[in-house]
Protein backbone atom coordinates (compact mmCIF):
# COMPACT_ATOMS: atom_id res chain seq x y z
CA UNK A 1 0.00 0.00 0.00
CA UNK A 2 1.78 3.20 -0.88
CA UNK A 3 2.36 5.93 1.30
CA UNK A 4 0.49 9.11 1.14
CA UNK A 5 2.15 12.53 2.15
CA UNK A 6 0.46 14.14 5.17
CA UNK A 7 -1.99 17.32 3.92
CA UNK A 8 0.09 20.39 3.42
CA UNK A 9 -1.68 22.77 5.74
CA UNK A 10 -1.40 26.82 5.53
CA UNK A 11 1.23 28.25 6.87
CA UNK A 12 0.07 30.54 10.25
CA UNK A 13 1.15 33.66 9.99
CA UNK A 14 1.71 35.16 13.81
CA UNK A 15 -0.96 37.99 14.72
CA UNK A 16 1.99 40.63 15.54
CA UNK A 17 3.08 39.83 12.04
CA UNK A 18 0.05 40.00 9.85
CA UNK A 19 -0.94 43.81 11.47
CA UNK A 20 3.25 44.70 10.16
CA UNK A 21 2.35 42.71 6.96
CA UNK A 22 -0.72 44.45 7.03
CA UNK A 23 0.61 47.80 8.01
CA UNK A 24 3.22 47.62 4.81
CA UNK A 25 0.01 46.82 2.48
CA UNK A 26 -1.85 49.68 3.35
CA UNK A 27 1.00 52.41 3.81
CA UNK A 28 2.52 51.03 0.16
CA UNK A 29 -0.98 51.80 -1.27
CA UNK A 30 -1.02 55.12 0.29
CA UNK A 31 1.57 56.58 -0.99
CA UNK A 32 1.63 54.85 -4.18
CA UNK A 33 -1.39 54.33 -5.73
CA UNK A 34 -4.07 55.81 -3.43
CA UNK A 35 -5.45 58.33 -5.96
CA UNK A 36 -7.01 56.81 -9.41
CA UNK A 37 -6.45 59.81 -12.79
CA UNK A 38 -8.42 59.55 -15.48
CA UNK A 39 -7.76 56.45 -17.69
CA UNK A 40 -7.12 54.33 -15.18
CA UNK A 41 -4.01 55.55 -13.70
CA UNK A 42 -3.25 55.30 -10.10
CA UNK A 43 -0.89 57.74 -8.00
CA UNK A 44 -0.24 57.99 -4.59
CA UNK A 45 0.23 60.88 -2.25
CA UNK A 46 4.25 59.83 -2.23
CA UNK A 47 4.51 61.85 -5.99
CA UNK A 48 2.37 64.74 -4.87
CA UNK A 49 4.33 65.31 -1.64
CA UNK A 50 7.48 65.32 -4.00
CA UNK A 51 6.45 68.01 -6.18
CA UNK A 52 6.90 70.32 -2.82
CA UNK A 53 10.26 72.15 -3.72
CA UNK A 54 12.91 70.72 -1.70
CA UNK A 55 11.37 69.26 0.69
CA UNK A 56 8.85 67.46 -0.61
CA UNK A 57 11.23 64.44 -1.73
CA UNK A 58 12.75 64.21 2.05
CA UNK A 59 9.64 63.76 3.81
CA UNK A 60 8.54 61.39 0.95
CA UNK A 61 12.20 59.20 1.55
CA UNK A 62 11.02 59.32 5.31
CA UNK A 63 8.09 57.80 4.84
CA UNK A 64 9.50 54.39 2.56
CA UNK A 65 11.76 53.95 4.90
CA UNK A 66 8.63 53.46 7.51
CA UNK A 67 7.77 50.78 5.32
CA UNK A 68 12.06 49.51 5.31
CA UNK A 69 11.71 49.80 9.01
CA UNK A 70 8.34 47.68 8.96
CA UNK A 71 9.82 44.72 6.76
CA UNK A 72 13.49 44.86 8.96
CA UNK A 73 10.97 44.20 12.22
CA UNK A 74 9.58 40.96 10.26
CA UNK A 75 13.35 39.47 9.73
CA UNK A 76 12.87 40.28 5.83
CA UNK A 77 16.78 39.50 4.76
CA UNK A 78 19.31 41.88 4.99
CA UNK A 79 19.82 41.45 0.42
CA UNK A 80 15.92 42.12 0.23
CA UNK A 81 16.13 44.97 2.61
CA UNK A 82 19.21 46.17 0.35
CA UNK A 83 17.21 45.57 -2.73
CA UNK A 84 14.52 47.66 -1.03
CA UNK A 85 16.55 50.93 0.23
CA UNK A 86 18.29 51.13 -4.03
CA UNK A 87 14.66 51.13 -4.72
CA UNK A 88 14.15 53.71 -2.38
CA UNK A 89 17.50 55.86 -3.00
CA UNK A 90 16.78 55.61 -6.64
CA UNK A 91 13.64 57.15 -6.22
CA UNK A 92 14.34 59.91 -3.90
CA UNK A 93 17.52 60.63 -6.25
CA UNK A 94 15.21 60.90 -9.72
CA UNK A 95 13.01 63.08 -7.28
CA UNK A 96 15.53 65.47 -7.16
CA UNK A 97 15.41 66.64 -10.70
CA UNK A 98 12.41 68.74 -11.25
CA UNK A 99 9.28 67.73 -12.83
CA UNK A 100 11.39 64.47 -14.28
CA UNK A 101 11.68 63.35 -11.10
CA UNK A 102 7.74 64.06 -10.02
CA UNK A 103 6.94 61.34 -12.82
CA UNK A 104 9.50 59.28 -12.39
CA UNK A 105 8.33 58.66 -8.69
CA UNK A 106 4.23 57.90 -10.13
CA UNK A 107 5.73 55.28 -12.34
CA UNK A 108 8.63 53.47 -10.52
CA UNK A 109 6.21 52.95 -7.19
CA UNK A 110 9.63 51.95 -4.77
CA UNK A 111 6.98 51.44 -1.99
CA UNK A 112 4.32 49.14 -4.02
CA UNK A 113 7.69 47.38 -5.76
CA UNK A 114 8.82 46.91 -1.61
CA UNK A 115 5.59 45.58 -0.32
CA UNK A 116 6.00 43.08 -3.30
CA UNK A 117 9.32 42.24 -2.15
CA UNK A 118 8.34 41.51 1.47
CA UNK A 119 5.27 38.95 0.60
CA UNK A 120 7.29 37.07 -1.50
CA UNK A 121 10.58 36.58 0.81
CA UNK A 122 8.23 36.58 4.26
CA UNK A 123 7.97 33.97 6.44
CA UNK A 124 6.83 33.57 9.67
CA UNK A 125 9.96 31.55 10.79
CA UNK A 126 12.26 34.39 10.14
CA UNK A 127 14.84 35.66 13.11
CA UNK A 128 13.50 39.45 14.26
CA UNK A 129 15.22 42.10 14.60
CA UNK A 130 15.51 44.68 17.58
CA UNK A 131 13.97 48.04 16.80
CA UNK A 132 17.44 50.01 18.47
CA UNK A 133 19.03 48.08 15.69
CA UNK A 134 17.12 48.85 12.91
CA UNK A 135 16.51 52.20 13.70
CA UNK A 136 20.02 53.20 14.24
CA UNK A 137 21.45 51.41 10.84
CA UNK A 138 18.02 52.73 8.53
CA UNK A 139 17.90 55.92 10.61
CA UNK A 140 21.82 57.08 9.47
CA UNK A 141 21.33 55.58 5.81
CA UNK A 142 18.26 57.72 5.39
CA UNK A 143 19.80 61.10 6.75
CA UNK A 144 22.87 60.43 4.47
CA UNK A 145 20.63 60.12 1.81
CA UNK A 146 18.70 62.83 2.53
CA UNK A 147 22.06 64.77 2.64
CA UNK A 148 22.86 63.31 -0.71
CA UNK A 149 19.73 64.80 -1.81
CA UNK A 150 20.07 68.36 -1.00
CA UNK A 151 23.58 68.06 -2.25
CA UNK A 152 22.45 66.72 -5.74
CA UNK A 153 19.22 69.06 -5.42
CA UNK A 154 21.76 72.44 -4.88
CA UNK A 155 23.89 71.08 -8.06
CA UNK A 156 21.01 70.94 -10.27
CA UNK A 157 20.00 74.34 -9.12
CA UNK A 158 22.90 75.44 -9.57
CA UNK A 159 23.23 74.43 -13.29
CA UNK A 160 19.76 75.60 -14.17
CA UNK A 161 20.45 79.12 -12.51
CA UNK A 162 24.16 78.92 -14.92
CA UNK A 163 21.58 78.22 -18.00
CA UNK A 164 20.07 82.21 -17.45
CA UNK A 165 23.39 83.73 -17.07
Amino acid sequence: MPVEAPPIRPVRIPPTDEIHLKRIRAFSHFLDQSIKLPFGVRIGVDPLVGLVPGIGDAISTVFSFVLIFEAARLGIPKRALGVMIFNVALEALAGTIPLLGDVFDAVWKANMRNARLVEAVYRPDMPRRSKAQIFASLGAFCIGLIVLMVILGALILKGIFALFD
